[in-house]
């Protein structure tokens, strides 16, 4: 091992020299050194004078901590951000989803006021499919003619978006509809954003376990399994 390599180790060596970004920076450091060398000699300067000239002007280790200290304090900070936009994802898409809940509740009323309060005709339920955003189709007969109809918008949804409804107009009509089910659409939502959370949190866990080095593969399946439960248990252990 040369000045160079001597120097570099001792430069990082209260850092974790098995992490990949640290061997990244030290090869770095030790590339720069080897051409400020080669720059130096070029100049004039002996090999020896020119790897002490430059080792003095790469800088302390107190240099380097301060550097490795930014490096982890940015790490941390992207984490904590990246934390915070995962709960907001979760928490935003959650409230979406128990407000379609409402909303299909009071629709659920809203069609059979409307069918209740109309009579079987195409026109009446033409006109419901208008007022109703949400209906897509209408399915009932005609009180005149005794003649099955149905009516429909133009558009197409997801079968797992759709949902069914019947209502019992007397004795013998039965009025079917089919309408978009905001509730399924607020549920994957929600879905999607718990998964969000989930990966984000799994990502900071790690991130933090990995500064306090208590980062290992019990700790990762105690995070993956138990998010930040098991964050908690490994970072408050002794």
């Amino acid at each position: 091992m040369n000045k160079l390599d001597h120097f570099v180790h001792d430069l990082y060596q209260d850092a974790d020299v098995t992490d990949p970004e640290i061997i990244d920076v030290m090869e770095e450091t030790r590339s720069h050194l080897e051409q400020s060398v080669r720059d130096l000699m070029i100049q004039g300067y002996s090999e020896e004078e020119a790897t002490k000239l430059a080792m003095y002007r790469y800088g302390s280790k107190e240099h380097v901590d301060q550097l490795l200290t930014w490096v982890y304090r940015k790490e941390r900070t992207f984490a904590s951000w990246l934390l915070r936009i995962g709960i907001s994802i979760a928490a935003a898409t959650i409230v979406f989803f128990i407000g379609t809940m409402m909303l299909s509740q009071h629709q659920s009323l809203a069609y059979a006021d409307a069918f209740y309060g109309n009579e079987r005709s195409i026109e009446s339920y033409e006109r419901i499919l208008e007022e109703h955003l949400l209906l897509i189709s209408i399915s009932g007969q005609d009180v005149s003619s005794s003649r099955d109809f149905t009516v429909h918008r133009s558009i197409w949804l997801p079968e797992l978006f759709t949902s069914h409804g019947m209502y019992l107009i007397d004795e013998q009509h039965l009025t079917t509809t089919e309408s978009f089910d905001v509730t399924k659409f607020g549920a994957v939502l929600a879905l999607v954003g718990l998964t969000i959370y989930l990966v984000t949190s799994i990502i900071w866990s790690v991130i933090k376990l990995y500064h306090a080095g208590r980062l290992h593969l019990l700790s990762i399946v105690s995070v993956v399994f138990f998010n930040v439960l098991g964050y908690w248990f490994w970072a408050l252990r002794k």
